[in-house]
């Protein structure tokens, strides 16, 4: 066996095994670009600010600080 036979068998034992691979790399990108794709134009109409919402959180997240304070003392 010669050494340019071995790497012939080599690299086509790799090419081989390259190609599955890549078709499912390939399948896999596609797969996320059309789930990333879709999220993102249903992510943009469903988020919208809710001030009144942002309110509320402020107000409790106030009141339980003012609970927890109150209590260490």
């Amino acid at each position: 066996m010669t050494p340019s036979s071995s790497t012939a068998v080599v690299s086509g034992a790799a090419s081989s095994t390259t190609s599955p691979q890549r078709k499912e790399v390939n399948a896999m990108l596609r797969k996320l670009q059309e789930v990333l794709s879709g999220r993102n134009s249903g992510m943009n109409q469903q988020q919208q600010f809710n001030s009144r919402l942002l309110d509320r959180k402020r107000e409790d997240v106030y009141v339980l600080m003012h609970q927890q304070m109150s209590s260490m003392r």
